[in-house]
């Protein structure tokens, strides 16, 4: 679901994902990238 969802501008657009909520987002923030990093 996260890989057909892309292009994100900001991991906060993760949100958009079923099954990513708020708290799984904090969980996982730290390990995500967007853009060409």
């Amino acid at each position: 679901r996260i890989i057909a969802g892309r292009p994100y501008k900001t991991v906060d657009d993760l949100l958009k994902v079923k099954g990513i909520g708020p708290k799984k987002l904090e969980k996982i923030r730290a390990y995500v990238v967007v853009g060409k990093e």
